[in-house]
């Protein structure tokens, strides 16, 4: 496998990959990721990075982060696509996300979760910090997550 930043033809690759994600079933999570996902664009600033892994069966998984006002840095964007599940695909990412955020020289990650990858989180060894209450188009609380990185491993790499 082969992580690369991102590039505007894999848009419409991304793109697919939210909008049929298994991480949001149905109902009001289904319709918001779906209309998340054709508005969305892979764009190449210094402030935000979108990173894939990818081999000859083609992408498997990709991240976003953004600049955060208070923390710095936040995860913004997580997925894996839905027929990699269960071979390591968003273990080695979170690992690739985690190194990189270090090597930004930022000490902790925020992420802000879909409840169903909450458990995720919690086994790359985050910390749950806190719920966001639900906004306009996003009608549940999701949980709030710290990721520490000060000291250099993560159980994402260990």
């Amino acid at each position: 496998m082969r992580l690369r930043r991102a590039a505007a033809a894999d848009q419409a690759a991304l793109r697919a990959m939210m909008s049929t994600s298994d991480g949001y079933a149905e109902g009001p999570p289904r319709a918001m990721i779906v209309a998340y996902a054709a508005a969305w664009t892979v764009r190449e600033t210094p402030d935000e990075e979108i990173w894939l892994l990818e081999d000859a069966r083609g992408i498997a998984g990709f991240w976003q982060t953004l600049p955060h006002p208070e923390d710095g840095i936040e995860l913004d964007l997580f997925f894996t696509a839905n027929d990699r599940r269960g071979e390591g695909v968003g273990r080695r990412l979170f690992a690739s996300l985690a190194e990189r955020v270090r090597e930004l020289g930022f000490s902790c990650l925020r992420i802000v979760s879909n409840p169903p990858a909450a458990g995720f989180y919690g086994a790359m060894g985050c910390v749950e910090v806190g719920t966001c209450p639900p906004l306009p188009g996003l009608p549940w609380e999701r949980p709030i997550f710290s990721l520490p990185l000060e000291t250099g491993t993560t159980s994402a790499t260990n």
